[in-house]
């Protein structure tokens, strides 16, 4: 699935976040889709997630979890510079591998690695962003994605309804303002929870 060559080719997220600022003064983003609107999102997440690294906070139940863990983990994230439910997530994600450094984070690119994407689909879509968690040799422990279950759930009955692609972000962005990346985490601790379970 993902081997040692794919994390040796992955980009740290400082390394991420440059080179979506790179690209934008070239009035592009990452990925195949080049056109304005997807230019125009990058653009958008370059500022969320420079707000959210200033804001983002652990809750103290995450704190006190990742505070006992030892074992180490590869944090893998498939992503793509438009995707606003990665610029979500990834601010959390750093938070964490800076504050409990057995979490190391690894951003991977969804157009420059389609045998890496084909193996986690959603629902057959090639929805991110995609989290893909391995041990220390390169086992997979679980993923997560495209968006926390509450969200997922609402997102996916506007669709329904027939809800047009602007109501769709500022219906997510507003989820995620009132949200402040608690039910993430929550995700999250139940995934390591299970896996100490499974290693009890």
């Amino acid at each position: 699935m993902i081997s040692k060559a794919h994390l040796e080719k992955s980009i740290g997220y400082q390394n991420y976040r440059e080179l979506l600022v790179n690209l934008l003064k070239e009035g592009k983003t990452t990925g195949h889709n080049q056109s304005p609107e997807y230019v125009e999102y990058g653009k958008v997440n370059v500022q969320r997630m420079k707000r959210l690294d200033k804001t983002v906070q652990l809750t103290p139940e995450t704190v006190q979890f990742f505070s006992n863990w030892t074992k180490k983990i590869h944090i893998v994230v498939i992503t793509e510079g438009w995707c606003g439910d990665t610029a979500q997530f990834l601010p959390l994600l750093h938070k964490l591998e800076t504050t409990f450094p057995m979490l190391q984070l690894h951003l991977i690119l969804r157009d420059e690695n389609p045998e890496v994407m084909n193996n986690y689909l959603t629902n057959g879509s090639r929805s991110i962003p995609k989290l893909i968690a391995l041990d220390e040799n390169l086992k997979e422990l679980f993923t997560w994605g495209p968006r926390p279950a509450p969200l997922q759930k609402i997102v996916k009955e506007a669709l329904a309804n027939g809800v047009s692609a602007t109501d769709k972000g500022i219906l997510t962005q507003n989820w995620y303002n009132h949200d402040s990346a608690v039910t993430m985490q929550q995700e999250l601790l139940g995934l390591f929870s299970n896996l100490n379970k499974l290693t009890a």
